[in-house]
């Protein structure tokens, strides 16, 4: 019976397996390949795969089944008219996940296109570009992208005025993905919306300490000043012997009298003025030009 394959080897994406082995020697007969992939309890078989004629390295790629980021279990064994060999596995496989591509912006300059996109490199081979003349999609120009360094890409364009794109993401010889028929004004420019955003903050936050420091040194209004008849005091005079009664205190912002000349005292050097020439008259004067002062500051 023939002996099992060895060397044992796969590359994987996201939509296909690819299977490599050596065959063993046969024992005489022809021998085939019978493969065995499961995933989440899903089982396929793929039986009479034939041997290559020079017992050189076969490959065989699964297809049906494989899907992006699954853990797949493998297995190969040789069979003929002998028997069939001992099972062979490969260490379990993991797929990769689907690369992310979104084309962030489309210049056109005369016969170029010069496009930006934001791509998952290590995912990814190639990139095929199709740019078509919009009013005649027969008329275009093809490009496979394998360079991502280039920032922007510089792909060439059909004869015409107006162009649409079509995008093809690889992996060896699987689409993996594809983004059709995008325009230069489809295409997100995503400078510039950070652009617009950062803009609009710095707006608000402009705004925000304008208002502050408006309301900092604005000058009160006439209007806005408590006006305090000076026939009234905030606490009733009660009798003291009354439930309740409290007696009477003096209102610290209690409103004297003014005389005929009064004038109103806006500076610092106006009160000092007008202490000096009240001190005369006594404490019980001195004690309403405080209770004025105080309430200038409050």
């Amino acid at each position: 019976k023939p002996y099992p394959p060895t060397e044992l080897s796969t590359e994987a994406t996201a939509k296909s397996l690819t299977l490599s082995w050596i065959p063993g020697w046969d024992g005489g007969p022809t021998q085939t390949f019978t493969i065995t992939y499961s995933t989440d309890g899903n089982k396929k078989t793929i039986p009479d795969i034939p041997d290559s004629p020079d017992s050189s390295r076969i490959s065989y790629k699964l297809i049906e089944g494989i899907y992006a980021e699954k853990l797949y279990s493998v297995e190969i064994f040789a069979a003929n008219s002998q028997g069939s060999s001992e099972v062979a596995s490969w260490v379990p496989i993991t797929t990769p996940p689907i690369p992310s591509f979104k084309v962030n912006s489309i210049t056109i300059e005369g016969d170029q296109a010069f496009i930006k996109w934001t791509l998952d490199k290590d995912l990814v081979d190639r990139v095929l570009v199709r740019a078509a003349e919009k009013t005649k999609n027969e008329n275009f120009v093809e490009t496979n992208v394998t360079d991502f360094d280039q920032d922007p890409v510089v792909v060439g364009l059909p004869s015409g005025s107006s162009f649409i794109f079509d995008f093809s993401v690889y992996k060896g010889d699987d689409l993996l993905l594809s983004q059709p028929h995008i325009q230069p004004g489809d295409s997100t420019d995503l400078g510039l919306i950070i652009g617009v955003v950062v803009g609009i903050l710095v707006l608000i936050a402009v705004c925000v300490v304008a208002f502050f420091v408006i309301q900092k040194y604005r000058k009160p209004k006439k209007g806005d000043d408590l006006q305090l008849d000076p026939s009234q005091s905030p606490m009733p005079n009660e009798d003291p012997s009354a439930p309740g009664g409290v007696y009477e205190t003096i209102d610290p912002l209690r409103v004297i009298d003014s005389p005929p000349e009064y004038k109103a005292i806006e500076t610092y050097e106006e009160i000092r003025l007008v202490v000096q020439l009240l001190q005369t008259n006594g404490t019980k004067m001195m004690d309403s030009v405080f209770r004025i002062h105080n309430h200038i500051l409050w």
